[in-house]
């Protein structure tokens, strides 16, 4: 799973792209006018991971 924040200067969008060629089934969530990561504390980020978290095809083998 990759989250990142629409105004990062750390996580290019060109970056972003490369990872998701090498991985195209990783999950990936933009949030808009956010730095580099939004906080865990965000319902927004919070439901995206809670949500991702309880895929029932997530295992111990899994990269996130």
């Amino acid at each position: 799973m990759l989250l990142r924040g629409e105004n990062s200067a750390i996580l290019s969008p060109d970056c972003v792209a490369r990872m998701r060629a090498g991985k195209p089934d990783m999950h990936y969530r933009e949030f808009p006018r956010r730095g580099h990561a939004p906080t865990l504390n965000e319902p927004a980020a919070r439901a995206a991971i809670d949500a991702f978290l309880r895929q029932p095809e997530i295992t111990g083998e899994t990269t996130v």
